[in-house]
């Protein structure tokens, strides 16, 4: 009888394990399937140029001076180095193939589902709870915007670190000592090294010490009292709530270090949005409300988008409304806080972990909400939900039926929207007239797609975009610069620089306009107004990323030609059929004297476009220094016939004929 059930009992214990492992497989599984899209898509031109595809360091792959950079207070972002070598590595790796950066964001995705699964079950012994929780998790539309955007990979990789400071949490209290609260510790800071949302984490931990762990009782009940010894659960510990706090200290410190570290780097950045440009009561109304928005989007995920303008006004409806919602929830999680204690430590989760993204200190960017921000806090509600749900059904008369159905079917229709807006992030277009369709008025999809079409070369439609995205946000000085450069890409160069002016006005120290406004103005024959802008640039950013030619033009017009000649000479092998370089390495050459090497470049940019007016204008000006006055005169006149009216040609043809006398003029 014995050995009858001990085999029982073996094998209850091979039909949980197994099923465990089918869990695992299926919580792999479903975000791949959903997800796996993500390996065709392009990277957008929101963060992902300053993260990846324009950073010259980061496209340089994994290296001292890389890791250096990631660890030293960056002009692209707060501080996050671990999220920038982690980038590194991925260009190492990949190069731009950008199908790849975001297959990574997928598994990081897919990592963290299977952490959160394991420490709930383990925990909590309910593997059924835990896996839908996890699927939740894995599979709900908010989360998109996280795992389809490769600039999120902060989140994802940070994420897997607060997971795995959960797991090394329960390691430690299981069995307290140094190298286990060592190993909590490092886990930790790696977090933080990732993003600084870990800062909430200590809180997090806090709530667990409650439920699931039961280390202590807020309502001084069963669940604080020491297990018997010998009990499944020997390791649950009544402990003092002062003991338990100081227990955290260490991350309590490490925590304000980072909140110091990241403060400093924004303000390194001049990111910190004001509170003259945003008021504090907007900043708290706009904060009280977004927290029933983010309850909105897990229930009702429709309509979601990668940007929400920061509203002016918050109506006083929604504010009453929003309060009114979340103080309904507190109390019912704090009344049930004994029966139900996953309610509360659920509903804490989601309220605590939203309070750095709340807006009340503002960087950057800053939309009204943001959906990659509840990527940790769903994990809250998703808990909830679960032992919430399971709750409910627990005294159906068919609940064997009932449970998993309701589940199979919440679950599919998750992933069906999950599946359809993760393909709204292919590329810039399919995005930006996404969110132009859910919100005409988004001027930040406006200006993006206005990038769209200026990198298509319709600068037409890039200007209409930008004017609308001006219309919306008429201070904003990144869409007066593209609107400037769109304008000066069309030819119309008066109305460029007018724009350009207009985006120093409301910031004067931005080197790339100074260099852009610059180069309006070469073009339009003002040289000496161009190289005080050129210089100006470089005064305010020396080490200015440039092409060559660009960096050509600037050593020029500093009258450092020797460096313009050596740029110019750079830039003919990466661009040779390039007709203006050579015409700007004539007057390089022509400003340094050399008039014979002036003349090939000149004749090498005609022979490139045979109606270079101004090449044969200039390559007239250096026969002339060579005395060769005939053929001046012909490229003058070759000039005219091209070009009517070109004064400088007419005037410099009525210099030399002049010297030449009547003959001349035959």
């Amino acid at each position: 009888m014995s050995r009858a059930l001990g085999n029982s009992k073996r094998e209850s214990l091979f039909l949980k394990k197994a099923g465990r492992i089918l869990v695992v497989v299926l919580l792999v599984l479903a975000p791949l399937a959903v997800y796996w899209q993500v390996g065709g898509h392009e990277f957008v031109n929101f963060d992902d140029d300053d993260y990846i595809f324009q950073n010259l360091t980061v496209k340089s792959g994994m290296n001292i001076q890389g890791v250096c950079w990631a660890f030293s207070f960056t002009e692209s972002s707060y501080w996050h180095p671990l999220t920038w070598i982690s980038h590194m590595l991925d260009c190492q790796f990949f190069g731009l193939d950008a199908g790849k950066h975001h297959l990574v964001n997928l598994l990081f995705h897919q990592v963290n589902v299977i952490l959160l699964f394991a420490f709930l079950s383990l925990t909590t012994g309910a593997a059924g709870r835990s896996a839908f929780a996890a699927a939740l998790f894995a599979l709900h539309p908010i989360n998109v915007d996280t795992v389809a955007w490769v600039s999120e990979r902060k989140n994802l990789l940070s994420t897997t670190l607060w997971l795995v400071t959960m797991l090394s949490y329960l390691y430690y209290v299981k069995k307290p000592g140094v190298l286990r609260y060592g190993a909590l510790l490092l886990s930790f800071v790696l977090g933080l090294l990732a993003k600084p949302m870990l800062v909430t984490l200590p809180f997090v931990l806090l709530l667990l010490d409650y439920w699931p762990l039961r280390r202590f009782s807020l309502m001084g009940g069963d669940e604080g009292k020491k297990a018997r010894k010998g009990s499944r659960q020997a390791w649950y510990q009544g402990e003092p709530l002062s003991r338990l706090i100081s227990e955290k200290a260490p991350l309590l410190v490490l925590s304000l270090i980072m909140v110091a570290l990241s403060s400093h780097s924004i303000k390194s950045l001049n990111a910190v949005v004001s509170f003259e440009a945003v008021p504090l009561g907007l900043r708290i109304a706009n904060g009280i409300v977004s927290y029933a928005a983010y309850l909105l989007k897990i229930a009702y995920p429709a309509n979601l988008t990668f940007y929400y303008p920061y509203p002016t006004i918050v109506p006083g409806w929604q504010i009453a409304g929003a309060a009114v919602l979340i103080g309904a929830l507190t109390y019912l999680a704090f009344r049930c806080a004994r029966t139900h204690p996953y309610g509360i430590v659920g509903w804490l989760w989601y309220m605590g972990t939203l309070v750095p993204v709340l807006g009340i200190i503002q960087g950057g960017l800053w939309p009204a909400i943001a959906e990659r921000w509840a990527y940790v806090p769903i994990i809250g509600v998703s808990i909830v939900l679960s032992w919430a749900g399971a709750d409910l059904v627990s005294g159906a008369k068919y609940r064997r039926f009932i449970a998993p159905a309701a589940c199979t079917l919440i679950l599919g229709i998750l992933s069906c929207l999950t599946y359809i807006q993760a393909g709204y992030w292919r590329n810039d277009f399919t995005l930006c007239t996404r969110a132009l369709e859910i919100n005409p008025d988004n001027y930040v999809a406006h200006n993006n797609l206005g990038i769209v079409f200026k990198n298509e070369g319709n600068n037409n439609k890039a200007a209409f975009h930008y004017r609308e995205a001006l219309r919306i946000s008429p201070a904003n000085v990144t869409v007066q610069s593209n609107l400037a450069n769109a304008l000066m890409g069309a030819g119309l160069m008066d109305e460029a620089v007018r724009h350009y002016r207009e985006a120093l006005k409301l910031s004067p120290d931005e080197a790339d306009i100074h260099f852009n406004l610059g180069a309006a103005l070469e073009k339009m024959g003002r040289t000496e107004d161009a190289a005080r802008s050129y210089r100006q640039a470089f005064a305010l950013n020396p080490h200015l990323e440039l092409p060559h030619d660009a960096l050509g033009n600037v050593r020029l017009a500093e009258g450092k030609f020797d460096e313009a000649i050596r740029h110019y000479l750079t830039a003919i092998k990466e661009n040779p059929a390039s007709a203006v370089i050579r015409y700007n390495l004539g007057n390089a050459y022509a400003s340094k004297g050399e008039m014979e090497a002036a003349v090939r470049s000149y004749s090498d940019a005609i022979d490139l476009d045979k109606r270079y007016a101004e090449a044969y204008n200039n390559m007239g000006n250096a026969l002339a220094m060579l005395g060769k006055n005939s053929e001046a005169i012909s490229c003058y006149k070759k000039a005219i016939e091209i070009k009517p009216g070109f004064g400088d040609a007419v005037k410099n043809c009525r210099i030399i004929e002049s010297r030449e006398g009547p003959s001349a003029k035959k």
